[in-house]
């Protein structure tokens, strides 16, 4: 239903503006964002509410393996002389092979509302547990990824599906393993299931579907090719099931803040780049030694014959890429070429895609990547859980790159620690400190802020990210009394929030699609759903 907050400020444009008054329509699509309104103004409406603490937009979560959340500190032992990812996996694969629909579902169910606990009010979720312990297809070939979508719609979460393509066991076109079993489909199975799931969970402005080639090691040329060619059949052109909120995969238009009146869109998005001045919005282009994301840059490699099967919809696509040193020596080995080389120049990866981790690049195709205007999807948490290695972040947001984060794993749930941990490699790695802020945004949380939340709704091909007409009604309530708050100017609040670890959490209150899905701190149904997920892993373990 139609609804309305005022709040004593919210994050507009890279700043805190007073006075803000949030109005949303029945589809939770935002239809007015204005500063400085009077309190006696925003009374007169109806079904609004006045919130106490500030306002930030939700934050997209751009990469997610539901069922690993039940994972967490079951695998913090060494199991090898030298232990490493690889290790890990074989792990993970062990306590794959025992889930259940019933599993699955639960773990799904939890994870989503400590999600939105934590603030993230949307998710990609890179599903590839498809097939029965036995690796025969469900008769419902969809089983497993319908309670995943169950599972975000029960709690709230705004969803981006991504069925995930997993051909190979390595490089070479490998036979899979064993233990892989439950992932292995051909393009066209998994086409047909995502079929089967969009006929049953059709888009809406809550949900959205996509497809995940696992990586390259797991898919090779003709498969992906194969499977973006399908994904246009599939999925063709651009969904668009809420008309009052812009057509999915395009820009909707940014909102210049405008002193209690109507606010005066713009043609640009938010930049981690920029900076504003009031009523104003600057791109990355417009600072010095910075391009707009998506522009050539100087000495990036020319992109060679693309594949034939072009993606031509605007559904996303998402990859593992380079997270470990073993798959680029592979790769190389096997291609010839670097993986985020190799894929940019064999296929037109453009805005629709993610490349998750993409930790191992170096500097050609670091620039490679930010002129393909891709986002590169960053779950510092997991990676340094795993060993990954450190991302190239200052030279890539220097370079204009788009970024977002993920939880991966869920060996945190906590945008505030992947936010906080990027910034804390940087310094490790360059010996100094505030490494990611810049001239326009010196206060590196701000950056690191509007960045990841802009990145992740490019990522998740849904209008979320930031508060403007058009955008969702998809946002978080601080808590006023907080220490990370109060008694700090407002200037300070984005860093106290991130940098900031005592005290508990400070959201307090969150909203989607403006729905209030976490009323100070709690979900309505998370007792529920943490004695299933309980039950869920009692049988997993057992």
């Amino acid at each position: 239903m139609p609804g309305a907050l005022y709040a004593p400020y919210a994050w507009l444009q890279g700043r805190w503006e007073p006075e803000v008054l949030l109005q949303w329509n029945e589809h939770g699509t935002l239809t007015a964002v204005r500063s400085h309104v009077s309190a006696t103004e925003a009374e007169g409406l109806p079904s609004l509410r006045q919130v106490r603490g500030p306002v930030l937009p939700g934050m997209p979560n751009l990469h997610s393996h539901a069922f690993q959340a039940a994972l967490a500190g079951l695998t913090e032992y060494r199991a090898n002389a030298a232990d490493s990812f690889w290790s890990w996996r074989d792990l993970m694969y062990r306590y794959a092979a025992r889930l259940s629909p019933e599993s699955m579902g639960a773990i799904a169910r939890w994870l989503y509302i400590e999600m939105l606990k934590a603030g993230y009010t949307s998710v990609c979720e890179f599903h590839y547990v498809h097939h029965g312990a036995d690796g025969v297809p469900y008769a419902r070939p969809a089983e497993l990824a319908a309670c995943v979508a169950t599972a975000a719609e029960a709690s709230g979460l705004g969803l981006t599906l991504l069925p995930v393509l997993y051909q190979y066991s390595g490089f070479g076109s490998q036979a899979p393993r064993a233990d892989q079993r439950r992932f292995i489909n051909t393009p066209e199975g998994l086409l047909r299931l995502l079929e089967g799931l969009r006929a049953e969970y059709p888009e809406t402005p809550q949900r959205r579907y996509g497809v995940a080639p696992h990586s390259l090691r797991a898919v090779d040329a003709g498969g992906l090719a194969a499977l973006l060619e399908g994904l246009d059949q599939v999925l063709p052109g651009e969904p668009d099931p809420d008309s009052s909120s812009g057509t999915y995969g395009k820009d909707a238009a940014q909102a210049g803040v405008r002193p209690a009146g109507a606010i005066q869109a713009s043609t640009h998005e938010p930049s981690h780049m920029s900076g504003t001045s009031h009523g104003t919005a600057q791109t990355a282009a417009t600072l010095p030694g910075t391009t707009t994301p998506g522009a050539p840059l100087p000495g990036a490699p020319t992109p060679g014959a693309p594949v034939p099967g072009a993606p031509k919809s605007g559904a996303p696509v998402h990859i593992h890429v380079a997270e470990q040193t073993g798959e680029v020596q592979a790769c190389l080995d096997s291609l010839g070429a670097r993986p985020v080389q190799w894929l940019l120049d064999k296929f037109p990866v453009d805005r629709r895609w993610c490349l998750v981790h993409a930790t191992h690049m170096d500097t050609a195709e670091t620039a490679a990547l930010v002129a393909s205007g891709a986002v590169a999807g960053l779950c510092p948490t997991t990676e340094a859980n795993l060993g990954d290695g450190i991302f190239p972040a200052a030279p890539y947001l220097e370079a204009g790159g788009v970024y977002g984060i993920g939880s991966d794993s869920h060996i945190g749930v906590d945008w505030r620690s992947e936010l906080r941990l990027l910034e804390y490699g940087q310094r490790l790695l360059r010996h100094e400190r505030n490494v990611l802020a810049s001239a326009a945004q010196p206060w590196v949380a701000d950056r690191l802020f509007d960045a990841a939340a802009a990145g992740g709704a490019q990522a998740g091909g849904r209008a979320t990210g930031w508060l403007a007409p058009g955008r969702r009604a998809d946002f978080m309530v601080l808590d006023a009394d907080h220490p990370a708050l109060a008694g700090r100017p407002p200037q300070a609040w984005l860093s106290g929030v991130v940098f900031g670890e005592l005290g508990g959490t400070p959201i307090r209150d969150v909203y989607v699609g403006g729905v209030q899905r976490v009323a100070d701190g709690h979900h309505a149904d998370e007792d529920q759903a943490r004695a299933d997920y309980r039950r869920a892993l009692g049988s997993l373990l057992g």
